[in-house]
């Protein structure tokens, strides 16, 4: 049931933040001064944590008039969520940022855990996320017992279902649309089997938590969702209502990805940035980075020769950032290859395009696929991948595997933050559109150079991104946190 805000419910979740006058007051319109007043200064603390640069008077007054009512006092809700958090925490000490890589290595036979995963979304090889937990699950379950309790979509999961389930010593479904709030459920599922691991995949799995499940509890930040609204706010003009709701959006999901994390042992990002930017606004608890990956000896193909001059980008198009960078291409890249390279042909493969992308399909140059059963396919039936992304955060698994398919690619600084992926060695990086057209062409006319460089990437993709290794980097840190649990506790 939607919960409606206003200014009641403030009073209500933060009495400790109102004098007593002022909560009994009889006129509403002093209450919501009062309230204001309060946000105005909290939200200083914030602006000043992210370095913005207007000021909390005006941002507040934006915010109030681009919001609905409702809006506007979840929004407050959420910023004072995320200020008693801070507050909660800020006498413990601070944590420098974990790289999982560098962890020693574990000794011996490894020890068999008890691993719960409980996932917002279904563990399906069709959406990136959703693969990164399958292939943990599977690599996970050679030495360890897991357990999954995931929303389930019958129609759309059933396949995958079935490709996971000889790897889990139990699986419970709960239906999509009443997930969460399932404690219950799930403890009489589990039927007290003692759990080592506990992961919570996605920020809508934290309405599952519950301490009792077991002795370690782990969030997984498939990318920043905060970042990623930090990063678009920069593109829009300081005050206005876009920038305003966007900044609403970020609140909110401060509140989920630090408030609500804050009750767990230890929190995974997939980069160093979205890593850094986390301990930059809460430092008071751990954050350790491991990678995105794909497992190479399922993943990889027999060479075949790419069709000529052929390009692929791959991704979920219901993924904003995605879309935006296609029709970035479309809108200043791609004419500019077709002028020099009439044959010059694309493959958009992904579920959910949208309108605006599948208006561009002609069905020769511009193949949209939407979703497909296998996607490597046509990556193989390129020349070169593409990653001309331009916005969002995270860790982009396409140019991961491009790279296991032997295929180079052309890509953004933002495609390829924190990846060891050389420039000039193992793909050409471009940040403008007079870039990106040039070094598409560049490779599409040098196909022994594309060859060269597809070969070194996947290298580079095998020494760093196979699963393998990081699913060891994975049990490495499971030993990091229970040394530390038993050393305080």
């Amino acid at each position: 049931m939607y919960e409606k805000y206003s200014y009641r419910s403030v009073l209500k979740r933060f009495p400790e933040k109102f004098t007593p006058a002022l909560q009994a007051s009889a006129r509403p319109g002093g209450k919501v001064t009062a309230i204001d007043a309060v946000a105005q200064a909290t939200l200083q603390e914030l602006t000043n944590r992210l370095n913005l640069s207007t000021s909390a008077a005006d941002t507040l007054s934006v915010l109030r008039a681009a919001l609905s009512e409702d809006q506007y006092y979840r929004t407050l809700v959420d910023l004072f969520t995320f200020e008693r958090t801070t507050t909660n925490l800020r006498d413990r000490p601070q944590f420098a940022l974990l790289q999982t890589s560098e962890l020693p290595s574990t000794s011996g036979i490894p020890r068999r855990r008890k691993i719960l995963f409980i996932t917002a979304l279904f563990p399906s090889l069709y959406h990136g996320g959703g693969n990164r937990v399958r292939c943990f699950i599977n690599i996970l379950s050679e030495n360890n017992d897991i357990y999954l309790a995931t929303a389930y979509f019958p129609e759309e999961d059933d396949k995958a279902l079935q490709a996971v389930a000889p790897y889990c010593r139990s699986i419970y479904k709960i239906p999509h649309w009443r997930f969460g709030n399932n404690r219950a459920e799930i403890h009489k599922w589990l039927n007290g089997i003692p759990i080592d691991v506990v992961h919570y995949e996605w920020p809508e799995s934290l309405k599952n938590y519950d301490a009792s499940y077991g002795r370690l509890h782990v969030f997984t930040y498939m990318e920043s969702i905060s970042l990623r609204l930090f990063m678009d706010m920069q593109s829009l003009p300081a005050r206005s209502p876009e920038w305003a709701n966007k900044f609403a959006e970020l609140i909110h999901n401060l509140r989920l990805e630090l408030a609500d994390t804050s009750m767990l042992d230890a929190r995974i990002a997939v980069t160093t940035k979205d890593g850094e930017f986390f301990r930059s606004l809460l430092p008071n608890q751990q954050y350790a980075v491991l990678n995105h990956g794909v497992t190479f000896d399922e993943y990889t193909l027999p060479e075949v020769r790419p069709e000529p001059f052929a390009l692929v980008f791959s991704g979920n198009y219901a993924h904003y950032p995605n879309t935006d960078a296609m029709t970035f291409f479309f809108d200043e890249i791609w004419e500019g290859v077709r002028k020099e390279i009439p044959e010059a042909h694309i493959y958009l493969v992904g579920a959910d395009p949208k309108q605006n992308l599948a208006r561009f399909a002609d069905g020769q140059r511009i193949i949209v696929t939407g979703a497909v059963p296998d996607v490597r396919p046509y990556i193989q039936k390129a020349s070169i991948g593409i990653a001309p992304l331009i916005s969002g955060a995270g860790l982009r698994g396409k140019v991961i595997e491009y790279a296991a398919l032997r295929r180079t690619f052309v890509a953004t600084s933002i495609a390829t933050t924190d990846l060891a992926f050389k420039d000039g060695v193992d793909y050409l990086r471009a940040d403008t559109a007079v870039e990106f057209t040039s070094k598409i062409i560049t490779l599409l006319k040098d196909g022994q150079k594309a060859s060269q460089m597809g070969k070194s990437v996947y290298e580079t993709a095998r020494r760093y991104y196979d699963n393998h290794n990081l699913v060891d980097y994975q049990t490495r840190y499971y030993e990091t946190l229970e040394k530390t649990n038993a050393r305080l506790g």
